[in-house]
Parts: C-alpha cells; sequence; structure tokens
C-alpha cells in the first residue's frame, strides 16, 4: 500500500500569471457603450469598437487621416456658381469671406481644420455633424464640428408628421443633462427651439437611419491582425513560454516542490530580467522517478505571423483606397518607380478624393445658400494632388502640334484665358500644322479622284 501511495499519479493544472489584460484596450471583450445609447435608433456597428479600430491599428488610422486631410485639409477657394471671376466687393462674397475667416474667433481652430476633423469623424463612423447656431432672424451665424462619437438619432414624438427624417432629431446625453439638435427644415427653422445639426452620411444597404465607414468590409483582417499581435504581446510577455505539461512517472512532487515549481514559472522565469534562468528538480531517493516537461501544442512559425500581417495590411489600405505609399508602404523592387506613382496619386484623386470632395461641398453649400441665403457664391476644395506641369505641357505640346487642339483650347484646359492678340490668321505651329493636314488631306482626295 505505502509503495501504491509513493508512486500514484497525480495531474495538477497551472495557471500562469499573465499580464493585466485591462491594461490593453484590444485585448478587452467587453465594449462600454456611450451615454447616447438610450435611444432605439442605435448605429448598426458599436462606435466604441470603431474607435478603437482607429486607435489600435496604424493602418487603418493612417488611411483615415490622408483621406481627411487630402479632401478639406489642403485649403479651398470661394467662386462664383455661374464660373464668372469672383468679385472680393459683392456682398455675398464678403457675408462668405467673413463666416469662414471668423470661424476661429469662436472654435479657436480654423475653418479648415473642423472640416478636417469632421470628415475624420465621416471616415470613421460613415456619419459626420455639424452644429449650427441661428440668430433671431433664423440665419445660420457659426458652425460647430458635433462629434459623432456620443451623437445619436431619434424621433421627435411631439411631432405629428409622418415624414420620418423630417422629424429626426440629434441628441446627445451627459449622465442626466440631454441636449438635442434639430433638422434645419420646417417646422424647426420658424420655431427655433435650440441649435440645429447638419449630417453627411455614408449609405449602408442594411441600415436606413445611419451610414457605415468604407472599411467596414476589411473588419476580418483588422481582427486578424489584433489577434496575431495580441497573441505575440501575451507569449513574449510570458517569455515565449508554450503550453506544456510536467509529467512525472513512478512518483509525484511533493506540495513543496509543486509550490516551488509554480512560484519559479509565474515571478521567475518570464520577462526579460530573468531570461537564462533554470530550474532543478530533485527526486530523492527510491523508486526510479522521471520528469518530463513537455509542449502540448506546436507553436506558430513566425512566417506565419508575417504573412498574416501583409495579407491583412493589403485588405485595410485597399478598403480606404489610399495609395499604399501614403502610409509608409512600400515594395521593394518599385522604389524608384516615379511613373506608378504619379499614376496612383492621379487615380486617388480623381477616383477617391475628388468625388468626396465634391460632396462635402455640395453639403455646404446648400448650408450657406439655405441657411445664410448666399445664392451666387460657394467653397470649393483645392485637389490633393495636381499633375506636374512638365508632364502637362509636354502633353498639350503633342495635341497642338497634331493639330487636336488649338492654343486657345489647351490654355482653357489648364485654367489660362484666352491670347489677348488674336488675328484673323494665327502664325502659330499649332494652326500651321493643322493647315498642312487639311492640305495633304485635299491633295490626297484629288490624286485619288
Amino acid at each position: 500500500m505505502e509503495k501504491e501511495k509513493r508512486n500514484e499519479v497525480s495531474v495538477r493544472v497551472i495557471q500562469l500569471n499573465s499580464f493585466d489584460k485591462s491594461s490593453i484596450a484590444k485585448e478587452s471583450k467587453q465594449v462600454e457603450t456611450t451615454d447616447a445609447t438610450y435611444t432605439s435608433e442605435n448605429p448598426l456597428y458599436d462606435y466604441d469598437v470603431l474607435t478603437n479600430l482607429y486607435g489600435e491599428n496604424v493602418y487603418n488610422a493612417r488611411c483615415i487621416n490622408v483621406t481627411a486631410h487630402a479632401v478639406c485639409g489642403v485649403g479651398f477657394k470661394i467662386e462664383r456658381y455661374d464660373g464668372k471671376e469672383a468679385d472680393e466687393k459683392d456682398k455675398e462674397y464678403k457675408k462668405l469671406n467673413e463666416f469662414i475667416t471668423s470661424h476661429s474667433d469662436y472654435t479657436g481652430q480654423s475653418f479648415t481644420e473642423t472640416m478636417v476633423n469632421f470628415l475624420t469623424d465621416w471616415k470613421i463612423f460613415g456619419d459626420a455633424y455639424l452644429e449650427g447656431a441661428v440668430n433671431r432672424a433664423g440665419e445660420i451665424q457659426e458652425l460647430y464640428h458635433l462629434k459623432s462619437y456620443n451623437t445619436r438619432l431619434a424621433i421627435d414624438s411631439n411631432k405629428k408628421t409622418k415624414n420620418r427624417f423630417l422629424k429626426r432629431i440629434a441628441v446627445q446625453k451627459a449622465g442626466l443633462k440631454e441636449v438635442k439638435f434639430y433638422p434645419y427644415t420646417e417646422p424647426y427653422t420658424r420655431e427655433k427651439p435650440g441649435n440645429f445639426y447638419f449630417r453627411l452620411s455614408n449609405y449602408s444597404p442594411k441600415n436606413t437611419i445611419y451610414g457605415v465607414p468604407d472599411y467596414i468590409s476589411s473588419l476580418i483582417s483588422m481582427s486578424l491582425m489584433r489577434a496575431g499581435e495580441s497573441y505575440n504581446l501575451y507569449f513574449l510577455e510570458n517569455y515565449g513560454m508554450p503550453h506544456f505539461a510536467v509529467i512525472v512517472e513512478n512518483g509525484k512532487l511533493t506540495d513543496e516542490a509543486f509550490a516551488s515549481l509554480k512560484n519559479f514559472l509565474n515571478n521567475e522565469f518570464k520577462g526579460v530580467k530573468n531570461a537564462g534562468k533554470g530550474i532543478v528538480l530533485e527526486t530523492g531517493e527510491g523508486e526510479s522517478i522521471k520528469i518530463d516537461i513537455k509542449e502540448l501544442s506546436q507553436m506558430p512559425k513566425d512566417s506565419f505571423f508575417r504573412t498574416l500581417k501583409l495579407d491583412s495590411k493589403d485588405d485595410i489600405i485597399s478598403s480606404h483606397g489610399v495609395p499604399p505609399r501614403l502610409v509608409g508602404v512600400s515594395s521593394g523592387n518599385k522604389l524608384g518607380d516615379t511613373t506608378e506613382t504619379k499614376a496612383q496619386m492621379e487615380l486617388f484623386q480623381n477616383i477617391i478624393i475628388s468625388p468626396v470632395q465634391a460632396r462635402v461641398e455640395h453639403f455646404l453649400n446648400n448650408i450657406f445658400k439655405q441657411g445664410m441665403k448666399i445664392e451666387n457664391y460657394k467653397i470649393k476644395f483645392d485637389p490633393f494632388y495636381i499633375a506636374d506641369p512638365k508632364d502637362d505641357a509636354e502633353f498639350y505640346e503633342k495635341m497642338i502640334n497634331s493639330g487636336v487642339l488649338e492654343p486657345d483650347e489647351a490654355r482653357a484646359e489648364l485654367g489660362y484665358q484666352p491670347r489677348k492678340i488674336k488675328t484673323e490668321k494665327s502664325s502659330d505651329v499649332g494652326s500651321l500644322v493643322k493647315q498642312i493636314i487639311e492640305l495633304r488631306k485635299a491633295l490626297e482626295n484629288e490624286l485619288a479622284a
């Protein structure tokens, strides 16, 4: 009986002390909600999750920031709707210009900064808001950025109209304090119950109330990247210690030995300062006792995480439509390919930036037209990418020399005014080449006849 007890095998599970997961946001599986979730009309995707993705994923954050600055951060100018030259002495021009330049007086930041923050919200959440303060006449006097994170939409039950859009209000709630913002439509513009809101929303096929961000298709890739980084962090925090089992054959560890082993693994094995430490397990006298430490699972190879990160990174950047080089990513075999870079910048401007600029311009100009009675002037954002003048010169030179364009037509496309000096028969090279081509065609027709 004594021998049987001495040689019995017992199984004990050791739970190693890991690092505090609560100190790392991306490890948390429970998401805190905002104070504004009392409304039944909540976004399709939790705003805390989207905010964390912006803060955690470098590629997602960089793409959002690049796009926001490319759309609204380069600059803008005030133009006339009819294309004529703007008159700085015009009352409407002065009114709009003063409205924009005085923005920093009551917000503490420039109009451009406000619009960049507005666009950043739109890229993160799929919805962005501006708050409008009106004067006694009901005209917009001030515009503020209304943060999307703690703004929710609700139905104003006091309005009897069947059109839910016309009675949908924006609400912010902090503790017991609740602030409502109203759409700039009748009857609110007549009643003026408070400040107004203006919303730019991204289309969602699943939700008719809230918008969704463009990068939703890459959420799985972001989750994979986060899981890989969390795994590696956990593994390194435990000093590269895989799952293992201590196997004792023909005996068992005493309570004192078990406690010593557990204390060593928890406190004296992990971490940089404990690198190279070891432990001696003594079996004592008696039966032939064998102690073995066996790995329970095979560790993923480093190439697995590298490939996972590369694939996820490509998916995230592609979902935003941003050229990789703008987020600090470049292929080693294409570092000197300036032609490809120019082509990417031009596509980014034409396919991604210009359409968004047009949307934001329409959004703002409607506010100026409806809320400030500015009918003849609008703002237009400057392009993010402007083609190299040398490339344009070479292109238009070919077009003129081949007779495809007249010099004045080329000037118009480049934004220049026609030449002031004109003659009935122009002596420029383009016209001469065009006349020669027409003469040659006429001679060929005569010879064919």
